[in-house]
This record gives C-alpha cells, sequence and structure tokens, in this order.
C-alpha cells in the first residue's frame, strides 16, 4: 500500500494533468470557434491565405472522412466522445479503415461506455483485430481526426441544423491538436478483453421504461403505456436499475442516454 503522502502527491500530479488537459481543450475549441468565424467572414480572393478550411453539409464532410486513408502515409490519431453511433455508422468507419495503405499506424481513444455496448465491443475489438491501438477514456473534449500531424479535423460551429466541420493544414493549430491528443493518449487506458464488461441491449419494454424516466412521465402513465399494475411497473423499474447498476432515476436515464440506448 502506498504511504500517504506519495498516494497524495500522486494525487496531485493526476489533478494537475487533468487541469492542463481542459485549459488546452479550452484553448483549442474557442480557436477553432475562432477560426470558423474568420472563414466565414473572409472573401473567397482571401481565404487561400488561411490554412483552414471550413467544410459544411453531411455529404462534403462524408467524403473528406473517405479520402482520410488516401491522405496518410505515416499515422492516423483519432478520438471520439459522444453516445455509441448506430451500427451501421460504425461498419462505413471500419470500411475506411480497411483502405489504408500498407504501413500506416492508428491510434484511437473511445469513451469507456463504449465497450459496455455490444456493437460498441465488436467494434474495438475488430479494430484490434485490425491492428489498430485502442485506448479507452472516461471523458474526450471533443471530436478529433489528425493524419499524419499534417491534416486535422474536429467540429466547427455551422448554421443551425447543419453539420460543420474545419480542416486545418499544418501549423500551430495542428500542432496544438496533437499535443491535445497525446496528453489524453497519456490519460487514457489500454483496451482490455471487453467480453467481461459487456452489458447486453434493454428490451423493447426497459426501452419504455427508461424513455419514460428520461421525459419525466409518471410512473401511473408509464403502466398504462406498457399495460401493467403500478405495482409491477415499480418493480420491473427497481429491477431495471439493479441490472444497471444504479441508485436512481436520474442516474438510470444518464447511463441509458451514455450507452446510447435512447436513440
Amino acid at each position: 500500500m502506498l504511504p500517504e503522502a506519495e498516494f497524495r502527491r500522486l494525487l496531485s500530479a493526476s489533478r494537475t494533468s487533468l487541469s492542463r488537459i481542459a485549459r488546452e481543450a479550452e484553448e483549442v475549441s474557442a480557436a477553432i470557434e475562432a477560426a470558423t468565424a474568420g472563414l466565414v467572414r473572409l472573401r473567397p480572393a482571401e481565404r487561400s491565405a488561411v490554412d483552414a478550411e471550413l467544410i459544411v453539409g453531411q455529404d462534403r464532410i462524408a467524403e473528406l472522412l473517405d479520402r482520410v486513408p488516401s491522405l496518410a502515409q505515416e499515422e492516423i490519431i483519432s478520438m471520439h466522445p459522444g453516445l455509441v453511433l448506430p451500427s451501421t455508422e460504425l461498419a462505413d468507419g471500419m470500411q475506411r479503415n480497411h483502405n489504408l495503405p500498407e504501413g500506416v499506424s492508428m491510434r484511437t481513444i473511445h469513451l469507456t461506455p463504449m465497450s459496455r455496448v455490444p456493437r460498441g465491443a465488436m467494434h474495438l475489438q475488430s479494430l484490434v483485430d485490425h491492428g489498430v491501438s485502442v485506448r479507452l477514456a472516461n471523458a474526450l473534449p471533443f471530436r478529433l481526426i489528425i493524419v499524419d500531424r499534417y491534416w486535422a479535423m474536429a467540429p466547427a460551429a455551422a448554421a443551425e441544423g447543419e453539420m460543420a466541420l474545419m480542416l486545418f493544414r499544418g501549423g500551430s493549430m495542428v500542432q496544438l491538436l496533437t499535443k491535445v491528443f497525446e496528453l489524453c493518449w497519456l490519460m487514457a487506458s489500454p483496451l482490455e478483453d471487453t467480453a467481461e464488461t459487456v452489458v447486453d441491449e434493454p428490451t423493447p419494454q426497459q426501452r419504455v421504461i427508461l424513455r419514460a424516466m428520461v421525459s419525466g412521465m409518471k410512473d401511473e402513465a408509464v403502466a398504462r403505456e406498457l399495460g401493467v399494475s403500478i405495482r409491477t411497473y415499480r418493480r420491473l423499474l427497481a429491477g431495471l436499475m439493479d441490472l444497471m447498476g444504479v441508485e436512481s432515476r436520474f442516474q438510470a436515464g444518464a447511463k441509458a442516454m451514455s450507452m446510447g440506448w435512447l436513440q
């Protein structure tokens, strides 16, 4: 067992590292917002002087992501926060990985809940099987893809209802984004065997209960929707919370959202 003084020293060092990551993530997010605003204001003739490009629209973003493997010569690094994606989108990502040129390495960081959902665990294991180095983190600042430490892609602000992405080429911004990734990589944990941590997908009945909790429906209304008595509903609810390993409805709703069960 560590002496108390040593434990406190390690705890302080960990907190300092986390604070540094948070500060740098905020700086990067602010820089991306500023770059986005700057590009929107620029006239077309001036954009050639900017080492960034605003990509707007789901189709254009998908086209760019499909080109990523052809851009890489050495390494692709990425991190992926947010909800666990649907199986079709995970399959699209794996297809892009299959198109990587020989000799290109990959490192990626995903959120820990990814390993606890069957489709997520299968995706992570497939990445490992294809030679990708995978780590898990409890939190990540934003989605990020960096190719050969020259191209960097991160989410950007756009008009309401539109998807947007900032594409940076070289320069200090890519260096800073790479540093943020490396800090997150150091704080993340290597992927272990995920088979023991997988949580089964909820049944249709359980999904109704989870959505009801998140929406704030009264127990009586949910029981009527399920066609059961209020007593039976509360027994089902208690059993579901026990299976999820949570102690409150709020925790159950938060966990269901993080696992992607309410999509």
